[in-house]
């Protein structure tokens, strides 16, 4: 089960991905907050400061790769925020320039929910890791200690 003090930021432009992705989590108790454009998820970075942020390529007027940037810039006081590009665009270039953007994982659509929550889980659970003590978890505790829990 995800902290229920967890909130993750998921922009997403396809308004039938952003409600999969919506359902999907709050079944694990946390708080998803929406943006339906680039600028829009810039601002509730500042405002909310997520956990997770989850973020399409293709935003409007700002696109997920230089949201990406501006969150991950090493000058950037939200760069330790876990990010996660999904996209339609699946070719090598785009998921290098993902990459390259500073995500740290990047999700091609149509994909498994079950994967899905495997990637948020292994985020979040690397950043309150690295949020306390910098101790980590080997891949065995994720399977029994993990914050998500398939049902």
């Amino acid at each position: 089960m995800m902290d229920t003090e967890k909130n993750i930021l998921v922009a997403e432009r396809e308004s039938d991905t952003r409600k999969f992705i919506v359902s999907s989590l709050k079944k694990y108790d946390c708080e998803v907050i929406c943006a339906d454009s680039g600028r829009d998820a810039l601002r509730i970075v500042e405002e909310r400061l997520p956990d997770l942020i989850v973020s399409d390529t293709e935003l409007e007027d700002v696109n997920g790769y230089d949201v990406c940037k501006w969150i991950k810039n090493e000058d950037s006081p939200y760069k330790d925020i876990p990010l996660v590009l999904v996209s339609d665009r699946t070719s090598l270039q785009d998921r290098l320039r993902g990459f390259l953007a500073g995500a740290n994982k990047y999700i091609c659509k149509p994909f498994s929910i079950e994967d899905f929550l495997d990637v948020t889980n292994l985020l979040i659970t690397k950043k309150k890791q690295t949020n306390h003590n910098n101790w980590t978890l080997s891949d065995d505790s994720l399977l029994t200690d993990g914050l998500l829990r398939h049902a």
